[in-house]
C-alpha cells in the first residue's frame, strides 16, 4: 500500500480514471442541455501524452474523448461546418460525426492560475492534433474544473486574469475562453447525488475527508445500506478508502476508533478499519527503516569528527587532508569538510582538483 504524496491529485487522477466514473461525473458537473449534445457511453480516457512529463507529479488533469449525440448525416459530412452564429448547436450536432475533448483539471485549492494551466494543456492538445492530422479541423475543447478547497468562489472566465481597466478595443485580441465548475466547497450536502453510489461516496470524501471525517464515513455508512455489498465491491473502492483514511486529519488509530464509532455496515467497517492497520504497519516499518538509516548517518558523521578532531591533535594534514578527502568523496559539502577538518577552501578545492595545485 503506496502512500501518496499528493493524495487528492492520485485519488482523483486514478478514481477517476475508470471511464464510467468519469462519465457519471460529468453528467453531473456539466450543464444538461450540453451533455444533452454529448454521448457519454462513447468516452474514452486519453492517455496522451500533452499533459509535460515534469507536471504529473503536481497537475491531476484528466482528459477524454466523447462522441457527439446523433448520427451523422453522409451529405453534410464534407460540408465545412458553420460557426454559431449561423447554426444552432443542436443542429450542429446532429449533422456533425466528430468527437469533443473533455479536459479535467482538479484543484483541492483555490489556484487564481487554474485557467491559465487550462489554456496551455488546451493549446498542447490542439498542437499535437495538427501534428497527428494537419489536415483536420481543431477539435472543440470542454474545460472542466472540479475544485474543493477552503475558499467558496472561484474563476471560470479566462479574461478575469486580466486587468478589468483595460480599454474595451483591447479585449479583441485578448484570448479567451470560460471554464465548467464543479465547486465542491459551495455544494450543499442536499445537492450531493445519491446515484450512483461510486460518485456519491467520491463526492462525498473529496468534500469532508479532511475536514469532517466523521461526516464522510456517515454518509458512506447511509450508502453501503441502500445499495449492500455494491460500494465495496466497486473496483474503485480500494483507492476510496485509502484516501480517506489519508486525507483524514487523524492519525490512523484514532481514524480506527472513529470508524468503529460511526460506521455500521460491517464490510464498510472492515475495510476502513483493514485499511488504517496497513498504514499503521506501513508508518513502522518506515519509522524504523528511517531510525537506522538516521543512526547510520549520524554515526558516520560523529566518526568523521572523531578522525578530524584526533588529526588535528596529532597536527597531521595528511590525516587531515586524507579525511577530508573521504568526506568529500562520500557526498560532504566542503564547507563543512571545511569546519570538521580545519582546512581552508583553497586545500580542498586541491583535494578536488588535483591540476590546480
Amino acid at each position: 500500500m503506496e502512500v501518496q504524496k499528493h493524495p487528492h491529485d492520485e485519488f482523483f487522477r486514478r478514481y477517476f480514471g475508470h471511464p464510467e466514473l468519469l462519465a457519471s461525473l460529468l453528467e453531473f458537473s456539466l450543464p444538461h442541455d450540453l451533455t444533452a449534445t454529448l454521448d457519454l457511453s462513447t468516452l474514452e480516457i486519453e492517455h496522451g501524452t500533452h499533459i509535460d512529463e515534469h507536471l504529473r507529479e503536481h497537475f491531476s488533469d484528466l482528459a477524454a474523448t466523447v462522441a457527439l449525440a446523433g448520427g451523422a448525416d453522409p451529405e453534410e459530412t464534407s460540408t465545412p461546418v458553420q460557426g454559431p452564429e449561423h447554426v444552432p448547436a443542436t443542429d450542429r450536432a446532429a449533422k456533425c460525426d466528430a468527437r469533443v475533448y473533455i479536459l479535467v483539471e482538479h484543484k483541492s485549492y483555490k489556484d487564481p492560475w487554474a485557467l491559465l494551466q487550462l489554456l496551455r494543456y488546451m493549446v498542447q492538445v490542439w498542437s499535437e492534433q495538427r501534428k497527428a492530422q494537419p489536415a483536420e479541423p481543431l477539435v472543440p475543447i470542454i474545460p472542466l474544473l472540479v475544485y474543493h478547497g477552503a475558499s467558496r468562489s472561484v474563476g471560470t472566465s479566462f479574461a478575469e486574469l486580466f486587468r478589468p481597466d483595460l480599454p474595451k478595443l483591447l479585449y479583441a485580441y485578448l484570448p479567451g475562453f470560460t471554464a465548467e465548475l464543479l465547486n465542491l466547497t459551495a455544494l450543499s450536502d442536499a445537492e450531493i447525488p445519491q446515484a450512483p453510489a461510486p460518485l456519491s461516496a467520491a463526492i462525498w470524501a473529496m468534500k469532508y475527508a479532511r475536514t469532517e471525517t466523521e461526516k464522510t464515513l456517515a454518509a458512506l455508512d447511509r450508502l453501503a445500506a441502500t445499495v449492500g455489498n455494491a460500494l465495496v465491491e466497486h473496483e474503485g473502492f480500494d483507492i476510496l478508502k485509502l484516501y480517506i483514511v489519508q486525507a483524514s486529519p487523524y492519525e490512523p488509530s484514532e481514524f480506527i476508533d472513529m470508524v468503529n464509532r460511526v460506521l455500521q455496515t460491517a464490510t464498510l467497517k472492515e475495510e476502513a478499519v483493514g485499511t488504517a492497520e496497513k498504514l499503521i504497519e506501513q508508518g513502522k516499518r518506515e519509522g524504523f527503516q528511517e531510525g537506522a538509516a538516521r543512526g547510520r548517518r549520524e554515526g558516520k558523521r560523529e566518526g568523521f569528527q572523531e578522525g578530524a578532531a584526533r588529526g588535528r591533535r596529532e597536527g597531521s594534514r595528511e590525516a587531515r587532508l586524507e579525511m577530508a578527502d573521504r568526506m568529500l568523496k562520500r557526498g560532504f559539502d566542503p564547507a563543512e569538510a571545511a569546519e570538521l577538518t580545519g582546512l581552508s577552501e583553497a586545500e580542498l578545492r586541491e583535494l578536488q582538483d588535483p591540476k590546480q595545485s
